[in-house]
């Protein structure tokens, strides 16, 4: 786009500034002459229709400021008076008559944003729709003096505050989450390492029974309780003959170092003799009782 007036310097767009507005003309007769009058060029060589005038011409006078709410925000928006006239920076042979023009609703109708600059005049493009500015009446129409507009931007100051304060409070509770989150990653890890150290441990060791299944075949029931920790147990005959077989085919010594050194789950040196008298003492009560049965049946072979 390019600014119709002639001589400015937003006329090309090699040089054009991108901050400036662009308006079209206005569609009120009288507004839209005072218009071509500043652009310094005949009225038959200019389309108001595609012509723009850019905002450097316009003096601060000519703008108006509007409020706008977007989102419960309160928004100010500068915008171009229906009755301006570009006064600034105009050719030199321009003369400006600015007429008083009533304010009647159709001028309200009028200026808008547009575009961009060229010195020569442009070639006739199609018809650009007009943009007007957009107007959300129906979210602060009820704002009609200075003291409902101040009461409103209070709060709006205040939700925004309110809003600031639940921004800081989910950004600690983010971090606070992160923490946690790394927290129980690292737990996992570490049940995880402890999982396979409880498999690996299962794998190692054999199960109570399982151990039991396997001594069994070198040692017996006794000499395994002896072995899983218990102090007194009865032996059997078998575990005496055992030991008592050990005992005398070895010293004392070596019985000694065979039970006491090397831990051998063998019957003790005392519960060996107690045993052996205890045999003894029976051996000889079959022998008696052997014996006078020969002597009654010697008896009655006699007597026949």
């Amino acid at each position: 786009m390019s600014c119709i007036i002639w001589g400015c310097s937003n006329n090309n767009p090699s040089t054009a500034d991108p901050s400036v507005h662009y308006y079209v003309f206005p569609k009120h007769p009288l507004i839209a002459q005072q218009w071509i009058t500043a652009s310094g060029w005949p009225p038959e060589e200019i389309d108001i229709n595609v012509a723009r005038i850019c905002s450097i011409h316009f003096s601060e006078d000519s703008y108006t400021t509007e409020v706008k709410m977007i989102e419960y925000m309160t928004c100010y928006t500068k915008v171009l008076k229906y009755d301006a006239v570009p006064t600034l920076y105009l050719p030199l042979t321009t003369q400006i008559v600015i007429k008083d023009s009533d304010p009647h609703e159709e001028l309200r109708e009028m200026i808008v944003f547009a575009s961009e600059p060229d010195s020569a005049p442009e070639p006739k493009k199609p018809p650009v729709e007009r943009v007007i500015p957009e107007h959300d009446l129906e979210k602060y129409k009820h704002v009609q003096t200075k003291e409902q507009l101040e009461a409103l931007e209070n709060c709006n100051r205040s939700i925004r505050q309110n809003i600031s304060k639940l921004e800081d409070n989910l950004k600690s509770l983010k971090e606070s989450l992160t923490n946690q989150m790394e927290y129980y990653k690292a737990k996992d890890v570490e049940l995880s390492n402890l999982h396979q150290e409880y498999l690996r441990s299962k794998r190692a060791y054999l199960s109570l029974q399982e151990q039991k299944a396997l001594l069994s075949k070198v040692f017996s029931e006794s000499q395994i309780k002896i072995l899983s920790g218990r102090k007194k147990i009865y032996w059997s005959n078998d575990d005496m003959a055992v030991g008592y077989t050990i005992r005398h085919l070895s010293n004392k010594r070596c019985y000694v170092y065979l039970t006491k050194k090397l831990n051998i789950p063998l019957p003790a040196v005392l519960s060996i003799k107690r045993w052996m008298t205890l045999k003894g003492e029976g051996r000889k009560e079959v022998d008696n009782a052997s014996f006078k049965k020969a002597e009654a049946e010697a008896e009655d072979e006699d007597s026949d």
